[in-house]
Protein backbone atom coordinates (compact mmCIF):
# COMPACT_ATOMS: atom_id res chain seq x y z
CA UNK A 1 0.00 0.00 0.00
CA UNK A 2 1.33 3.58 -1.04
CA UNK A 3 0.84 6.13 1.39
CA UNK A 4 -1.02 9.56 0.26
CA UNK A 5 0.41 12.67 1.33
CA UNK A 6 -2.58 13.55 3.42
CA UNK A 7 -2.03 9.95 5.36
CA UNK A 8 1.98 11.42 5.36
CA UNK A 9 1.02 14.71 6.91
CA UNK A 10 -1.10 13.08 9.78
CA UNK A 11 1.80 11.19 11.55
CA UNK A 12 3.91 13.42 13.54
CA UNK A 13 7.42 11.59 14.57
CA UNK A 14 9.28 12.52 17.28
CA UNK A 15 13.09 11.31 17.83
CA UNK A 16 13.82 10.13 21.00
CA UNK A 17 13.44 6.98 22.99
CA UNK A 18 10.01 7.82 24.41
CA UNK A 19 8.76 9.60 21.68
CA UNK A 20 7.17 12.49 22.99
CA UNK A 21 7.94 16.14 21.33
CA UNK A 22 11.35 17.89 22.42
CA UNK A 23 9.64 21.04 23.76
CA UNK A 24 5.91 22.67 24.04
CA UNK A 25 6.70 25.37 21.31
CA UNK A 26 9.21 26.98 19.33
CA UNK A 27 9.92 29.20 22.51
CA UNK A 28 10.91 26.25 24.51
CA UNK A 29 12.85 25.15 21.81
CA UNK A 30 14.65 28.28 21.48
CA UNK A 31 15.44 28.19 24.91
CA UNK A 32 16.73 24.74 25.13
CA UNK A 33 18.96 25.52 22.26
CA UNK A 34 20.69 28.70 23.91
CA UNK A 35 21.04 26.95 26.88
CA UNK A 36 23.16 23.67 24.88
CA UNK A 37 24.99 26.86 23.34
CA UNK A 38 25.73 28.76 26.21
CA UNK A 39 27.08 25.76 28.01
CA UNK A 40 29.17 24.41 25.44
CA UNK A 41 30.81 28.14 25.40
CA UNK A 42 31.59 28.03 28.97
CA UNK A 43 32.87 24.48 29.00
CA UNK A 44 35.13 25.39 26.26
CA UNK A 45 36.54 28.59 28.44
CA UNK A 46 37.22 26.42 31.10
CA UNK A 47 39.09 23.85 28.59
CA UNK A 48 40.95 26.68 27.50
CA UNK A 49 42.39 27.80 31.23
CA UNK A 50 42.83 24.57 31.99
CA UNK A 51 45.36 24.17 29.13
CA UNK A 52 46.37 27.16 29.46
CA UNK A 53 47.67 26.76 32.76
CA UNK A 54 49.12 22.90 31.70
CA UNK A 55 51.56 24.93 29.25
CA UNK A 56 52.43 27.35 32.38
CA UNK A 57 53.76 24.28 34.22
CA UNK A 58 54.96 22.89 31.44
CA UNK A 59 57.43 26.08 30.43
CA UNK A 60 58.28 26.29 34.38
CA UNK A 61 59.30 22.90 34.36
CA UNK A 62 61.14 23.12 31.22
CA UNK A 63 63.12 25.95 32.74
CA UNK A 64 63.29 24.43 35.95
CA UNK A 65 65.44 21.34 34.12
CA UNK A 66 67.52 24.09 31.56
CA UNK A 67 68.68 25.57 34.78
CA UNK A 68 69.41 22.52 36.48
CA UNK A 69 71.48 21.48 33.44
CA UNK A 70 73.12 25.00 33.10
CA UNK A 71 74.21 24.74 36.46
CA UNK A 72 75.52 20.78 35.88
CA UNK A 73 77.49 22.10 32.98
CA UNK A 74 79.19 24.63 35.12
CA UNK A 75 79.81 22.68 38.08
CA UNK A 76 82.03 21.01 35.28
CA UNK A 77 83.69 23.73 34.26
CA UNK A 78 81.77 24.36 31.10
CA UNK A 79 79.91 27.75 30.03
CA UNK A 80 76.78 27.12 29.08
CA UNK A 81 76.44 29.86 26.61
CA UNK A 82 79.58 29.50 24.85
CA UNK A 83 79.10 28.80 20.91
Amino acid sequence: MVATPSQQATEVIYPGSDRAPLAETSVHINAIVNAVVALRQYLEGQQAEQRAEQERQRAETAEARMRELEEKLRSHGIDPNAP
